[in-house]
């Protein structure tokens, strides 16, 4: 059936608005391109796309139709990427805004000076600690034992109320029993503090229990006990329960508060169009993501074992293959800074090579429908990996352009290939509907050095009883701590023999190792940040703190560091205590292992990502 121009606008009117003269004639010229039998439905789907438009009245002018007839042809259209990496350097900043009790965009009202190392003003670093524990603080006041309900008659009953340290300090009698969310630290040195935006507290930790998960030093925790004296004495500490991502993003004005995406698109789990993607399409059934650990593209054989793992996925290619560093092993590190760069861009060249040889594609693809046919590749620095930032400080950006680029005239971002991604450490992807943070760092020796309570296979016993009462040992202060190097060595202490027979002993089935991987992905998740330190023990970018940020909890955590303390991947049978959110450390690709049949052996193990299942496989190549 034809349409006329009197027609277009008896529909509009039909539904209160009036289309301008010139909008009449484009909706006219844009509804007789199409076949005349649907015609009909192509005007209706305007009309309900202009009415879910905030509009200031009724009268529609052109620009806004053309705004919706791009709406609609990107619904219907097939160049769709369905996969987004996010810089740490360009994820979206938020506040917690009290009038409105939601966390807001959040700018710095000199946007040039987050750019500097160092910044003119401390502001910003006490925003970075008050913005953790509001995350925190607001998570709890949510949750239904701290959150008040009201009765029939109006009044207001809560199980637990949660208090300010201002009001332990302000009252000058005894109080019997008080539940407070603060920050451990320690003001001076041997003794520990909890802290709050309204005051600090000192704390007795003699009788203390201790619940399940890793507490560090930096780390916000909920603590329970009696006042007295101007000291809280602490009967029980633990982690604040963990939060599912569909209430945390409840807590937000924008709807994709993770990043990635189109402006103004839903996030990734509430997008319906990704989720027919992957429901319903044979490209979402057979996504998967190969993730492989730190890998040291100098040492014997690593290029070659490369390239018969692309060889190996070229006739059915991932979304994505995601390498991280260090890429230079610990040979290298004893060369200047110029000639590992010199070394990394050899090698990075030969590895593209390899990568191109084996999908040729990736180089011919020019839109979104051609480059998801196709694997990226995603490259993440180490901590060591020569990049044009300080060392050891978080986020770090990507590798430099110049070790793949020979052309010195053009080597912005822009140059480089569209299936190569030079990210940054760390960063976010968004594939489908699933959210991903990809993350290295030596992190496991930083958490469970300054750890005020090393948890012991006691606890696996009872799994909702308290621990055992913390010894003085482990109050004792940081230098006599377990010194922990980068390259896994520990230096002789009072806690050296303890940690080894721990790593080694097994009890109903698990070990040290497994047991500390789940307490460290509670203690992740609970405290919503990938490294929940102090800034002297953990350096980051004052401004970029949010970088580092798991709020709301995302579907899956790489963490990747090789030959860590706590075995992450065992954190998978306790998703109810991390908020759903899976925690995996790929390792290394190339291990190391010793075995009394085979003596020393190189394992070259990768793991496998399933976004549609969201299960995690574990991958091997065959031994040579």
């Amino acid at each position: 059936m034809d349409v006329s121009k009197s027609e277009v606008d008896k529909l509009f009117k039909l539904n209160g608005l009036f289309l301008a003269p010139d909008a009449s004639q484009y909706i006219l010229s844009i509804v007789q391109r199409v076949e005349v039998s649907k015609r009909q439905k192509v005007l209706r789907k305007l009309v309900e796309t202009i009415l879910k438009q905030k509009v200031d009245n009724n009268k529609i002018s052109k620009e806004l139709c053309e705004a919706a007839v791009k709406e609609c042809r990107a619904e219907h259209s097939t160049d769709i990427t369905v996969l987004y990496v996010i810089d740490a350097f360009a994820v979206p900043y938020f506040r917690f805004s009290r009038p409105l009790k939601k966390f807001i965009p959040f700018v710095p009202a000199d946007s040039s000076e987050n750019r500097l190392i160092f910044p003119v003003s401390a502001c910003a670093k006490a925003f970075l600690y008050a913005h953790r524990y509001e995350v925190i603080y607001q998570r709890m006041l949510r949750h239904q034992v701290f959150s008040q309900t009201t009765s029939l008659d109006g009044s207001h009953n809560t199980s637990h109320r949660l208090r300010q340290i201002e009001y332990l300090l302000a009252s000058g009698s005894r109080i019997d029993s008080a539940v407070v969310l603060g920050l451990i630290s320690q003001v001076h040195e041997g003794k520990w503090y909890a802290e709050d935006p309204s005051g600090v507290v000192e704390l007795n930790l003699q009788q203390a229990i201790f619940h399940e998960g890793l507490l560090p030093e930096g780390s916000i925790a909920l603590i329970e006990g009696f006042y007295d004296d101007k000291i809280l004495y602490v009967t029980g500490i633990g982690l604040p329960p963990c939060e599912s991502p569909e209430v945390s993003r409840r807590a937000f004005s924008v709807a994709n508060p993770f990043g990635g995406g189109l402006p103004d698109a839903p996030a990734a789990p509430l997008d319906t169009k990704m989720h027919k993607l992957l429901t319903t399409t044979q490209a979402g059934s057979d996504a998967m993501l190969v993730i492989l650990g730190e890998t040291h593209l100098d040492k014997l054989d690593t290029l070659d074992q490369l390239n018969t793992l692309f060889a190996g996925y070229s006739a059915c290619a991932p979304v994505a293959f995601i390498l991280s560093g260090n890429f230079l092993s610990a040979d290298s590190v004893g060369k200047t800074c110029p000639e590992r760069r010199i070394i990394l861009r050899k090698l990075l060249r030969q590895l593209l090579t390899i990568f191109k040889n084996n999908f040729p594609e990736s180089s011919e693809s020019q839109n979104a429908s051609q480059l998801n046919q196709s694997p990226q590749l995603i490259l993440i620095p180490g901590p060591d990996d020569p990049v044009y930032a300080p060392q050891h400080i978080l986020p770090r950006p990507g590798l430099g352009i110049d070790l793949i680029s020979d052309d010195i005239k053009d080597r912005s971002p822009s140059s480089c290939p569209p299936w190569l991604r030079l990210a940054s450490n760390p960063c976010r992807l968004r594939l489908y509907t699933r959210e991903i943070v990809i993350f290295r760092a030596n992190y496991s020796r930083l958490l469970v050095r300054h750890c005020i309570h090393l948890p012991t296979l006691n606890a696996l016993d009872s799994c909702a009883e308290t621990d055992e009462k913390i010894e003085d040992s482990t109050l004792r202060k940081d230098s006599e701590m377990t010194d922990m190097d980068s390259d896994g060595t520990t230096s002789s202490t009072v806690s050296t023999p303890q940690t080894k027979q721990q790593i080694s002993s097994k009890k109903n089935g698990k070990t040290t190792v497994e047991y500390l991987g789940q307490c460290l992905a509670r203690c992740l998740a609970s405290q919503a940040h990938l490294l929940p330190l102090l800034g002297h023990i953990a350096p980051v970018y004052w401004y970029h703190d949010q970088a580092l940020s798991l709020n709301p909890l995302p579907n899956l955590v790489v963490a990747i560091e090789p030959d860590s303390l706590a075995d992450l991947n065992a954190s998978e049978v306790g998703l109810v205590t991390t908020g759903n959110c899976r925690f995996i450390n790929p390792g290394r690709f190339g291990q190391v292992k010793y075995s009394n049949e085979s003596g020393f052996k190189k394992l070259y193990n990768f793991k496998v990502y399933y976004p549609r299942t969201e299960i995690v496989e574990d991958s091997r190549l065959p031994s040579t």
